[in-house]
């Protein structure tokens, strides 16, 4: 009896040993597709914000170069200027709030997020059953 007990005992740490092994590895290959998750979505949050600080940039200095190019440099009226200059400031507004209302969608957050496929994911998956 000694030896079937201390070949039973060694059989089932053997295969406790190889599930911990295999249960290691999945969860890390689990950590690893979270990360890749996690890595994805801060490139994308930091190609937005270096894009929205260039735009920033860009838009600042054509805000103010612009409208002082046209005021000092062309021999229009002061009328024309004006409507000219009351133009170009619409067009910033207009322009940036359209650009704000786009970026900062609650739809276009949940797409960049990646929310919205899991919610379609799960819409799929109930509406199998």
């Amino acid at each position: 009896m000694g030896k079937v007990s201390g070949l039973a005992y060694d059989a089932s740490l053997g295969l406790l040993r190889s599930y911990q092994q295999k249960a290691l590895e999945l969860f890390r290959i689990q950590v690893s597709a979270l990360y890749a998750q996690i890595l994805r979505i801060v490139r994308r949050h930091i190609l937005l914000l270096c894009l929205l600080v260039f735009g920033t940039m860009v838009s600042a200095v054509a805000l103010v170069v612009i409208p002082v190019t046209i005021v000092m440099l062309t021999p229009w009226s002061a009328v024309i200027k004006a409507v000219c200059l009351l133009i170009l400031g619409s067009c910033y507004i207009a322009g940036t709030a359209w650009i704000f209302l786009v970026l900062f969608s609650e739809e276009h957050w949940m797409k960049l997020s990646g929310v919205q496929e899991a919610l379609e994911d799960i819409y799929h998956a109930d509406s199998k059953f």
